[in-house]
C-alpha cells in the first residue's frame, strides 16, 4: 500500500451496498481502488477535499446462481479467478481473460474491456445482464434484469459499464454464463505490416467459422517471458521472441468449444489461412487462461495509449496512414469490436501521436472517437474531426445528473 500520498487521504473498506450508500454525499472525493499518487491535474480540482480510496474485496459473495439459466448474480469485490473456480465446478464459464494477479470484477466492469474472448462474447458490456449500482446520493439502483432480453427503454447497464466509475459505483451484477469449453486451440499467425495482419484478420471473420479469440497484437506488446515453461509453450517463446527483433506483427485466433467441432475446424481455419510464405505457430498443447491473461497483460495500453474505437476498414486506412519511416507506432486491435490501443509510452509522444492522428482523419474525412491519459494521467475521451458539442453536452448532462458534486474518480475528465 502506498503511503507517502501529498494529499488527505483514507481507506473505506466496503463491507456492504447499504454502507457505502449511507458513507457518499460526505462531500469526500471517491476514488476505487488501492491509495495511490492522484494526477496534478486533479489535486489542483480537488484542492481542499479528502480523498477515500474504496476497497472492494469484502463485496465478494455469490448472491444467486441459476445453473439452469446459465446466470449468476455476484458482488463486484470478487475476483475472475474467484469467480471462475465456482463456476467450474458447475461447468459453466464466465468469458473474460484472467490476466495476473486478483483483478476483481468491479475492474472489468469499469474499465469495459474482457481480454480475448471480446471477440466473439462482446465483453462487459454483453455479459453484464443487470446491476446494482451507488449513486453518490445515497440512492441505490438496479439495471437490467436477470435474463438476456430484458430491456426497454434505454439500457443503464451500458451507461455504467466501461465508465470507470464516473456515474455511480457498481456494488453487484448479474452475468450471462456460457458452457465451459471442453478444449480450446490457439494459433499465431506472423504479419508484416498492419495492412497485412487486417487482411488476416479481415478475412477469419468472414469464414463463419466459431472463432471464440481474434487479435491483432504488435510482438513489442505480447509477455511471452511470462509464459509458464513445460511442453510447446519454450517453443512459443522462441517463436515470439523472433517475432519481436524482427518488429513484426501476431495475429492470434483462438477457437473455443465441443472438443469434435474444435478438432472438425481448426485444420479448415489452419488451410484457408495459411499459404506456403506465411508464419504461423500452432499449439499442440494448449495455452490455459492464466496464459492467456499474462501473455497479453504488458503493457497496459489503456493507461500508456491512445484507445480509438473505428471498423475494420478505419483501422486499415488509419494504420496505412500512420506507417511512416520508422514503422507505425506499437498497437494492438480487435477487428471484431472495433477496438485499437496504440501504445505512445508517455507525454510527448502521445500528443505527437494525437496530433497526427487528428491530421490523418482530418484527411480523410473520419470522424473518430478517441481515449486516452493526458499529461497529468488523468483519463480523457474526445472526439478527432467531428462537432463534438452535442456529445460534450449529453456527457457533461449526465455527469450533473448522477455526479453533481464531480467527486467520483476526478482522474477520469468527462
Amino acid at each position: 500500500m502506498t503511503t507517502n500520498l501529498t494529499f488527505d487521504w483514507h481507506v473505506l473498506e466496503v463491507e456492504s451496498p447499504s454502507a457505502l450508500a449511507a458513507f457518499l454525499g460526505s462531500g469526500t472525493v471517491i476514488m476505487p481502488g488501492a491509495p495511490r499518487q492522484l494526477p496534478a491535474g486533479t489535486l489542483r480540482r480537488i484542492a481542499g477535499k479528502r480523498v477515500t480510496f474504496l476497497d472492494f474485496s469484502p463485496l465478494r459473495s455469490v448472491i444467486e446462481h441459476e445453473k439452469s439459466d446459465q446466470v449468476i448474480s455476484v458482488q463486484t469485490g470478487i475476483s475472475i479467478a474467484s469467480l471462475d473456480a465456482v463456476l467450474k465446478s458447475s461447468n459453466q464459464w464466465l468469458p473474460l481473460s484472467l490476466f495476473p494477479g486478483e483483478r476483481s470484477l468491479f475492474e472489468f466492469i469499469a474499465t469495459g474491456n474482457g481480454g480475448l474472448p471480446d471477440h466473439h462474447f462482446g465483453g462487459p458490456r454483453d455479459l453484464v445482464l443487470g446491476m446494482t449500482v451507488v449513486l453518490m446520493n445515497g440512492e441505490t439502483i438496479r439495471t437490467g434484469g436477470k435474463v438476456v432480453k430484458n430491456v426497454t427503454g434505454y439500457d443503464l447497464n451500458k451507461l455504467f459499464v466501461g465508465s470507470r466509475a464516473t456515474m455511480g459505483i457498481p456494488v453487484a451484477a448479474t452475468l450471462r454464463l456460457f458452457a465451459r469449453p471442453e478444449t480450446a486451440h490457439t494459433m499465431f499467425v506472423a504479419a508484416s505490416t498492419p495492412v497485412e495482419a487486417l487482411e488476416q484478420a479481415v478475412k477469419i471473420m468472414h469464414l463463419e467459422l466459431p472463432v471464440t479469440g481474434l487479435e491483432i497484437i504488435h510482438s513489442s506488446c505480447l509477455n511471452y517471458r511470462a509464459l509458464s515453461h513445460g511442453g510447446d509453450k519454450a517453443d512459443l517463446c522462441h517463436w515470439l521472441s523472433e517475432l519481436y527483433r524482427s518488429r513484426h506483427l501476431a495475429v492470434v485466433v483462438q477457437m473455443a468449444g465441443h472438443s469434435r467441432v474444435v478438432k472438425e475446424q481448426m485444420p479448415r481455419l489452419s488451410s484457408l489461412l495459411l499459404d506456403g510464405s506465411c508464419r504461423h505457430f500452432k499449439l499442440e498443447h494448449e495455452l490455459d487462461d492464466a496464459d492467456i491473461g499474462a501473455l497479453f497483460s504488458f503493457p497496459d495500453l489503456h493507461d500508456l495509449g491512445v484507445n480509438l474505437s473505428l471498423s475494420a476498414g478505419q483501422m486499415t486506412k488509419l494504420l496505412k496512414a500512420l506507417d511512416g519511416p520508422t514503422g507505425t507506432p506499437p498497437f494492438c486491435a480487435r477487428p471484431g469490436t472495433g477496438r485499437l490501443s496504440i501504445l505512445t509510452g508517455f507525454a510527448s509522444g502521445k500528443q505527437d501521436l494525437i496530433a497526427s492522428l487528428s491530421a490523418v482523419c482530418k484527411n480523410l474525412g473520419m470522424a473518430v472517437q478517441i481515449c486516452f491519459a493526458d499529461d497529468d494521467f488523468e483519463f480523457k475521451c474526445e472526439q478527432l474531426n467531428g462537432d463534438d458539442a452535442v456529445r460534450d453536452e449529453i456527457k457533461q448532462r449526465l455527469k450533473e445528473r448522477f455526479d453533481p458534486g464531480r467527486l467520483l474518480n476526478p482522474a477520469v475528465a468527462c
